[in-house]
This record gives C-alpha cells, sequence and structure tokens, in this order.
C-alpha cells in the first residue's frame, strides 16, 4: 500500500464523511422546516377557531349596523321644537341663538343643515341634530382649547 493509496483513501472517507453530514443537515433542515409549518398550520387553525366562534357569538348577539344605531342613536331634531328664540346653540365653536326654520343662518346658529345657496336653516324633523352632536363630542374632551402646533 503506497502512499496515493492511503492520500485516496482519506479523500474517499472525507467525501463519504461530507455527504452523511449534508444529508444530516438536509434532515434536520427538513425537520425544522416541518416543525415551522407544523406551527403555522396551528396558529392558521386556532385563528379558524376564533373567526367561527366570533361569528357565531355576532350572530347569536345579533350584532349590526341597525341594532348599533338602536343603542346609540345620533341625536336628532325633534318633531316639535320647544324652545324658544333665546336659548342659546353651540355647533363648530360658533354659539348664539338657535335658528328656527328657514331663518337666515348669518343671524343664529343652525342646528339643522344650511343651504348654502339661500343662507337658510333647514330644519327637517328627524334629521341629525348638529348641536346636540356637538355638545355629545365635545362632552368629554375640550376640542376649542387644542391648539395646532406653531410652525418656527
Amino acid at each position: 500500500m503506497d502512499e496515493s493509496d492511503n492520500e485516496q483513501g482519506v479523500w474517499h472517507r472525507l467525501l463519504d464523511d461530507y455527504y452523511k453530514l449534508n444529508e444530516t443537515i438536509s434532515l434536520f433542515i427538513t425537520m425544522r422546516t416541518a416543525v415551522v409549518l407544523l406551527l403555522i398550520l396551528e396558529q392558521i387553525h386556532q385563528s379558524l377557531e376564533f373567526a367561527f366562534v366570533n361569528r357565531t357569538h355576532a350572530d347569536k348577539l345579533r350584532i349590526s349596523s341597525e341594532n348599533i344605531q338602536k343603542l346609540f342613536p345620533l341625536p336628532t331634531l325633534p318633531t316639535v321644537v320647544n324652545t324658544t328664540k333665546r336659548v342659546g346653540a353651540k355647533r363648530f365653536r360658533q354659539f348664539g341663538p338657535r335658528c328656527q326654520h328657514m331663518e337666515k343662518c348669518n343671524d343664529c346658529v343652525c342646528c339643522g343643515i344650511c343651504n348654502t345657496t339661500e343662507f337658510t336653516c333647514h330644519i327637517v324633523h328627524g334629521e341629525i341634530d348638529y348641536c346636540r352632536l356637538y355638545e355629545f363630542l365635545t362632552r368629554n374632551s375640550n376640542v376649542e382649547d387644542v391648539e395646532l402646533p406653531k410652525i418656527h
């Protein structure tokens, strides 16, 4: 047995070890990938279960936009206005006497819709009362004291 045969044997053993190590690494990567895929599938399964349970609860509770509006209705204009003109109203930082139907918007605060062409206040019964809505929205936060950041 000469030196070249011995050297070839060493190279063959190294090459065999390399292939075995490569197979082990491939198997490890495959197993690791399989574990990651199983974890992902488990998360998807839990998400689907959660979505199904929530959908079932929503169906049981009958949660819909109509029912939410019944629980939290927007303030509407009454059918009969029982306030006098002297009662103040506040809307979008404007405070003054409350407008009556078809009154000019520049003389008072319109809680209904101010027609831009005629500039008259239209109070349609059952529509949103913007004065009460503004009061509700600003009740817990003082919007008027909020200042915009100063630009230097």
